[in-house]
């Protein structure tokens, strides 16, 4: 019995995906992949009724789009992949998987769209490797974008209120200590590429010795979800490039809500790197948006958020990273 089942899809007359299909069709089938026949009916476009082709047993089944400059144009194949990437989330019997024969062509699919790039020279034996590979990995169909529920999470239920009062907050205890210390009146919320968040930002690996330190405590009210009055603590830091320099002083915090991804890949693993790579750019992106919507925030504190890769112990140290994220943001305020 086969492993899984796959069928093609791509423009009528595009030769150059026909023949790729022919070829990945002689190695996927020597992995226990059975080819289903996708053609019409006598008369019918290709991609007429893009959906009679899929089985109604258990057995996996994968829908692979190729996709030429010209195929791109086709209407009837975008119309099948909007179809089948819709059946992908609604009744989870199919998955799609879209290969790109060129880097000048653009898919256009519902989120849940996996993508490969195939150009002109990539050999048929490493594309169909690329492919056994993802039509192993765990379905994440019933899942949708998670990332964008979490950026909504953490704006109404943290930042919200936090950058309402932090301002203020800020200037208080500037005039307390009556130091004149330089403090922008701004959240800097770090993002890690790994979507990892740890406790403290001393803990992480490419943060240098003596050159990060935690202040004090800044305690901010605000109301959420009907709870008024509700106290948020955010910490004030102080960081520099290296031991003797100047320090700078911030508040700053991680974007939290990125560790469920991290965790759903490598505790849960339920998705895999490649999408939790993927929506944590999605999570930023999004957060991104929130946050420079003139209708979410009024009177608020600035905000920075600091696009940090921890993915390697290579590059910047984490203090010189948030060293150049505040002058970027002094200069440009």
């Amino acid at each position: 019995m086969a492993q899984s089942r796959v069928g093609f899809h791509f423009a009528d007359n595009d030769e150059l995906a026909e023949n790729l299909q022919n070829t990945l069709t002689q190695y996927l089938n020597k992995n226990g992949v059975e080819i289903l026949d996708t053609s019409p009916a006598l008369g019918q476009p290709r991609n007429t009724d893009c959906q009679t082709w899929i089985p109604s047993d258990s057995i996996p089944c994968h829908a692979i789009f190729l996709w030429s400059v010209e195929s791109s144009k086709d209407a009837d194949l975008q119309w099948a992949s909007l179809c089948l990437e819709r059946r992908q989330s609604e009744q989870q019997d199919v998955r799609c998987i879209h290969v790109k024969l060129s880097e000048d062509v653009r898919v256009v699919h519902i989120k849940q769209g996996r993508i490969l790039t195939a150009p002109p020279g990539t050999q048929p034996q490493d594309l169909a490797n690329s492919l056994l590979e993802r039509m192993g990995e765990p379905s994440n169909n019933q899942l949708g974008n998670a990332s964008e529920g979490l950026a909504w999470n953490i704006f109404t239920g943290y930042l919200k209120p936090v950058l309402s009062g932090l301002t203020a907050k800020i200037q208080e205890y500037v005039d307390e200590k009556n130091s004149g210390l330089q403090i922008p009146l701004a959240l800097f919320i770090v993002v890690p590429k790994s979507g990892e968040t740890l406790s403290k930002f001393s803990d992480d690996v490419k943060m240098q010795n003596d050159c990060y330190e935690e202040v004090c405590n800044l305690i901010i009210q605000g109301n959420d979800a009907g709870i008024r009055g509700r106290q948020y603590t955010q910490n004030l830091h102080r960081v520099r490039k290296t031991p003797g320099e100047e320090w700078y002083y911030f508040v700053g915090t991680y974007a939290n809500n990125t560790q469920t991804l991290y965790d759903m890949c490598h505790t849960d693993k339920i998705i895999n790197e490649a999408d939790k790579l993927d929506m944590v750019q999605k999570f930023k992106k999004r957060l991104t948006y929130i946050l420079r919507h003139p209708y979410h925030l009024t009177n608020a504190a600035r905000h920075c958020i600091i696009d940090y890769d921890d993915s390697t112990q290579e590059g910047d140290s984490f203090n010189s990273v948030l060293v150049d994220a505040i002058r970027n943001h002094n200069r440009d305020t």
